[in-house]
């Protein structure tokens, strides 16, 4: 065979990036590329939405509109279930208060903060690198896992990009006030978001310190001492909420019951949190164990063992998983520092296959099959059919 004939991986990714130079030579190339990117997700992980006029009457909904109509008063649903859980979820049913929002226009807002955080996601890893055809390919991969395509996907209120966008914008943002909005309004829109404001807290104690260490944690640097700041209020919020308009969550089905019982699960529910982008965050791991770098290796993976901990002691696994996914940009901020932007390419080159190649599988462990499969929209149309055709 002639060496003309010959494939070469190297041309392929010089192919690859003459194509990402092209797109990032357009007008508005950022949000064109969005919107591309989006149309693909929602193609290939296509949520159920011929079962969204029924879903629209069970007590996910009915729930959200209880919230909606009278945020600050006691609901009533089986405990455990994802409505009786709504208790302090309130940032959602405000905005659709505020703005007199149908369930309908809801479901849409949800598209609309989907293609804002991808958006902003090529904006912040351009910030962090200097480099947009990173950005590109960063969320490129991001539109493949559950954080960044769950707005596309879900019809059962659980809204999840909201808090993801906030957390986002929490890193984005330079502006201590902005950073402090953010953080109440992710931890108003779901109390996992808790735990994820900790990797925003690391993520501004890296910026602030450049050197981290044990002494980092208790040095006052103004947008980490926010997110601290807006967590004690949340917290304040939340606990004058319990005492004077008498609110509470159940926690029916929430710790060791699914932890212990689901352990069938766990590698599944680890791995579709992230999906391809675990190999920046173990590769991360490595530089950071190899330079010596125990204070921040350590900080990191306390709090992501936090977080799994958490998704295996829930049955919604993996979104519960996927609010690790501030861990990304810190991966990228970190290797950064250790190697080129062609490196850091070549690292995206292998993290978003992965993520592409990999169907859009969820894992919730009280619903049936447990391993559930946000289905290509060809799949959807044989699935539609054979409804039809009334075949089981």
């Amino acid at each position: 065979m002639h060496s003309a004939d010959t494939f070469s991986l190297s041309k392929m990714q010089d192919d690859i990036i003459h194509l990402c130079n092209k797109i990032i030579s357009k007008k508005n190339w950022r949000i064109k590329s969005v919107l591309v990117l989006s149309c693909i997700s929602i193609v290939l992980s296509t949520g159920a939405y011929f079962y969204l006029p029924t879903a629209m009457k069970d007590e996910n909904w009915n729930s959200f509109n209880e919230k909606k109509d009278h945020p600050f008063t006691q609901t009533n649903y089986e405990p455990g279930s994802h409505a009786a859980k709504k208790t302090f979820r309130l940032t959602v049913p405000i905005i659709a208060k505020v703005f007199q929002l149908g369930n309908y226009a809801v479901f849409l807002l949800q598209f609309i903060v989907t293609i804002l955080f991808l958006f902003f996601a090529i904006r912040f890893v351009e910030k962090i690198t200097g480099d947009s055809i990173t950005g590109l390919l960063t969320t490129i991969g991001l539109g493949f896992i559950y954080a960044g395509h769950a707005g596309f996907t879900d019809i059962n209120t659980w809204f999840d990009e909201f808090a993801y966008l906030f957390l986002l914008l929490a890193m984005f943002s330079n502006q201590p006030y902005l950073i402090l909005i953010f953080i109440q309004l992710a931890c108003w829109t779901d109390e996992r978001a808790i735990i994820s404001s900790g990797l925003v807290f690391i993520w501004w104690k890296i910026k602030e310190e450049g050197i981290f260490s044990f002494k980092s944690f208790f040095s006052f640097k103004l947008n980490s001492s926010v997110v601290v700041f807006s967590l004690l209020l949340y917290a304040s919020g939340r606990f004058l909420l319990a005492s004077l308009a008498q609110l509470s969550t159940p926690l029916s089905n929430v710790g060791l019951k699914p932890l212990l019982s689901d352990t069938d699960f766990m590698g599944m529910a680890l791995w579709t949190s992230l999906e391809g982008f675990w190999i920046p965050v173990l590769l991360t791991f490595f530089i950071l164990w190899k330079y010596k770098n125990f204070n921040l290796l350590v900080s990191i993976f306390s709090l992501l063992l936090i977080l799994a901990l958490g998704s295996f002691s829930v049955f919604d696994k993996t979104r519960s998983g996927a609010y690790m996914f501030p861990v990304i940009f810190i991966s990228i901020l970190v290797l950064k520092n250790y190697f080129s932007t062609a490196d850091i390419r070549k690292i995206l080159f292998v993290t978003v296959p992965v993520c592409f190649l990999f169907p859009s599988y969820y894992i919730i462990s009280d619903v049936k099959p447990y391993i559930l499969w946000y289905k290509p929209i060809f799949v959807r149309v044989i699935d539609l059919a054979a409804i039809y055709l009334n075949i089981n």
